[in-house]
């Protein structure tokens, strides 16, 4: 999808930045310095076999108490997995998905808001919106579960906090290779499909505090060792050109691309050293490494940190003129922080501005050296560019300019579309009335994230929906049975309403709020201040998808007309996509806004 990429080696973290894993935890620095490292980010242990039960190092054999008296802790996970036991296979009743699996006492039912660690992250970082940085990440992943016979642990047993590249990063190829957590998982399961049984150990390392500290384990793991081995010593099923045998055993550092990570006290910078610069000699003609346009612009997103009101909409619009590949691919990183904190405004914003760009063209000075004359013209063009554009842009919209945004965005809404591909160009064609083409852009960008099987898996593996179920919703559309892909995936969108809603369900209630009441919740829940113009939009497509359906006499499908039998019609390609576009968006802003439903809970 859109966010992909990002984490495959464009976060993939430096050697410095590995290095704060390890540099002050001896017992750790002495694993890794007689263990190879893996150009993919990660380290080989013990010659690539599971360490013998009872030759495990120290590190690994922690135990992090989280409920004394129900006996919950972080500790490493053992788990025997086999397709024999993945009874949930094919099945399209998703919803039941793991429930054979995790005893109904264990708390599965919940999203896990206490996951250790977790409240104590402090983003002190400009580059990146929060989710792009750390978020509660699985030692077992969903996927992983449905091939065990069992799985014992509660929910918070199963989660510690990561970054995104150790738990998503899936590329390994000659000249693209980072390998986090989520690659070598798929090297389980594409093992486990093929019918060979494996042995799995998940164990995440944590640095003991000294002795009289008022918490004995740092609040984030250094990094997390995967141990794996087919039972059958048959080699794992590995999709591209790497090689491994029956046995493996890694470690994946809990680091990422230009991030100074505080492991004890979760506080997170950027990093701002310009050591990292053109690190590769073969490199440095052709491409400015992204972590220096990351720190050129670094100050430029102090906006979110300027207490007052402003929209930032005006800004994704306004910086259209940028056309250099990594400048825009940074913007819009920057922009996902300032949407995310809502229609911030600032007092102060020249004065900050500009000292930003003193900074960046100083910065672009150091880099004279090492990047190729042409290039280094068009990044000053650009940045130039970049200054009188935000100049511009930093002068909010009027409330009756943004209620107009607003009430164009509801008009798509109600021609079944949410704004899910938010260029810098499509406020103001929402604004000035042309989008005559924009609906056939969108279909055209959404047929080719469906027809990526990388996109789907990653979507899959979202928190807020059921593996199963959106496999098996782009089985359905791969085999043009729309009308199938249409109702799973509207179970799809009803699954990631109803989990946003569900910390917001008093004991009075009873049961967890679905449908239009947890859209309602949900509303109610997120201040106008928290909400960007798009996602009024969203909002607004929910309510009609979830309305009356007038004793199912509506002309048009929805949740209920498809959910109780009552569309007689057939569903259009068109009609499945924007569904699916509902999905994007919401696997894109579910955890910020479950951040937000966390905190006001």
């Amino acid at each position: 999808m859109s966010s992909r990429d990002k984490y495959t080696v464009e976060l993939k973290p430096s050697a410095l930045d590995i290095k704060q894993t390890y540099s002050d935890y001896p017992e750790l620095k002495n694993l890794l310095e007689n263990s190879s490292y893996d150009d993919g980010g990660f380290f080989i242990l013990n010659n690539n076999k599971m360490f013998d039960d009872d030759k495990r190092p120290s590190i690994c054999q922690h135990k992090i108490i989280l409920d004394e008296i129900q006996n919950i802790e972080i500790k490493t996970i053992k788990v025997l997995l086999s397709k024999r036991f993945n009874k949930n296979k094919d099945n399209f009743e998703a919803s039941e998905t793991h429930k054979d699996k995790k005893g109904k006492y264990l708390e599965w039912t919940t999203k896990p808001d206490n996951v250790y660690g977790k409240q104590h992250i402090k983003i002190d970082c400009s580059v990146f919106p929060s989710e792009d940085i750390f978020n509660r990440g699985h030692l077992i992943a969903d996927s992983i579960i449905d091939y065990c016979d069992e799985f014992d642990y509660r929910k918070r047993e199963d989660f510690v906090m990561i970054t995104n590249w150790c738990n998503r990063a899936n590329t390994n190829h000659k000249t693209r290779k980072a390998c986090g957590m989520f690659y070598f998982e798929n090297v389980i399961l594409n093992t486990l499909e093929k019918g060979i049984d494996v042995e799995y150990r998940v164990t995440p390392i944590f640095k003991k505090n000294s002795e009289g500290a008022k918490q004995e384990f740092e609040y984030l793991p250094r990094g997390v060792i995967l141990e794996a081995k087919t039972l059958n010593k048959e080699a794992f099923e590995v999709e591209d050109d790497y090689v491994i045998m029956n046995e493996f055993n890694v470690f994946i550092p809990n680091a990422q691309n230009g991030l100074d990570i505080n492991y004890k006290t979760g506080s997170i910078k950027a990093t701002s050293s310009l050591t990292e610069a053109n690190a590769s000699p073969a490199d440095h003609i052709k491409k400015l490494p992204e972590h220096i346009i990351k720190d050129a612009l670094s100050t430029i997103a102090t906006y979110p940190k300027v207490a007052e009101q402003a929209n930032l909409s005006r800004i994704a619009a306004a910086t259209s003129v940028l056309k250099n590949k990594e400048i825009t691919q940074l913007l819009k990183k920057i922009d996902s922080v300032i949407e995310q904190s809502g229609l911030k405004r600032f007092s102060e914003q020249n004065k900050e501005l500009f000292k930003s760009l003193n900074k960046t063209s100083q910065i672009i000075s150091t880099l004279g050296q090492s990047i190729a004359t042409d290039y280094l013209v068009e990044l000053r063009r650009q940045f130039s560019n970049l200054s009188e554009v935000v100049k511009d842009a930093l002068t909010p919209y009027t409330e009756e300019e943004r209620k107009s945004i607003i009430d164009k965005v509801e008009i798509f809404a109600d021609k079944g579309w949410v704004i899910f591909f938010q260029n810098r160009a499509v406020v103001n064609q929402l604004l000035l009335d042309d989008t005559e083409d924009i609906e056939v852009e969108w279909l055209d960008n959404l047929k080719e994230i469906i027809s990526d099987t990388s996109n789907i898996e990653y979507l899959a593996r979202s928190q807020c929906f059921s593996y199963h179920l959106i496999q098996s919703m782009a089985m359905s559309y791969s085999e043009q049975n729309y009308y199938a892909a249409y109702t799973l995936a509207s179970l799809a969108i009803d699954g990631a309403l109803n989990r946003l809603a569900e910390p917001l369900s008093s004991e009075v209630d009873k049961v967890t709020a679905v449908g239009h009441k947890a859209i309602r919740k949900i509303d109610e829940q997120i201040s106008p201040g928290e909400k960007t113009v798009f996602d009024y939009g969203l909002l607004h497509w929910c309510y009609n998808f979830f309305a009356d359906t007038q004793r199912f006499t509506i002309n048009y499908p929805n949740r209920h007309m498809i959910g109780h039998g009552r569309w007689d019609d057939e569903i259009s390609e068109e009609e499945f996509l924007k569904l699916f576009n509902v999905l994007l968006y919401l696997e894109e802003n579910f955890d910020y806004w479950a951040g937000i439903i966390d905190e006001n809970c």
